[in-house]
């Protein structure tokens, strides 16, 4: 497991990736980092995203929920709903994952989403997403941040390891160190 995979250092908040600017220790610039990865990927892919930095409004999430999608046939699946990619940014390293995953809404504010989970890593079907992701996948690599895929977080974590996340009740697995929220 490298150094920035420790669940350890992930589940106490302690940033932990080799490169700048997690190396740094300063959250307001990997969160700035990430703003820019995710204009990046709309400029250059011509699609709108939703990305969640405030935590889902309440307590913790240690990553970045971007769903990037254009409102084309292509991405619709119904009235108001498309199917989109999501791309998971880790605030605490300097690893994403990509999937697929829907969202709905309607003009009174009514809305539905996927929640992030390790069924979505990599599980992508329709073509227009799979177009998008892998674009995405070249612009985050060229700017250094590290894809991980479903194996990666596969591994079971030790049933000791409280993995604090309303996401999953366990058993726990590296995704969930990675990836958690705290409500």
């Amino acid at each position: 497991m490298t150094h920035d995979l420790d669940p350890g250092r992930l589940l106490r908040r302690e940033l932990a990736g080799p490169e700048p600017p997690w190396s740094s220790g300063d959250k307001d610039a990997v969160e700035a980092f990430i703003h820019k990865a995710v204009e990046a990927i709309e400029a250059e892919t011509n699609t709108s995203s939703r990305a969640v930095f405030d935590d889902y409004g309440s307590g913790y999430a240690s990553y970045v929920d971007a769903w990037f999608y254009r409102p084309t046939e292509d991405f619709r699946t119904g009235p108001d709903q498309y199917v989109g990619l999501v791309v998971l940014f880790s605030r605490l390293t300097n690893h994403f994952v990509v999937g697929e995953g829907a969202k709905h809404w309607n003009d009174s504010g009514s809305a539905s989403s996927y929640l992030p989970a390790i069924q979505i890593v990599d599980a992508i079907e329709n073509e227009a997403v799979s177009t998008l992701a892998s674009t995405a996948i070249r612009i985050l690599t060229g700017m250094g941040v590290r894809r991980l895929k479903r194996d990666d977080l596969n591994p079971l974590l030790p049933e000791d390891t409280d993995v604090p996340t309303i996401l999953t009740e366990g058993p726990f697995r590296l995704f969930d160190a990675v990836f958690y929220w705290e409500d």
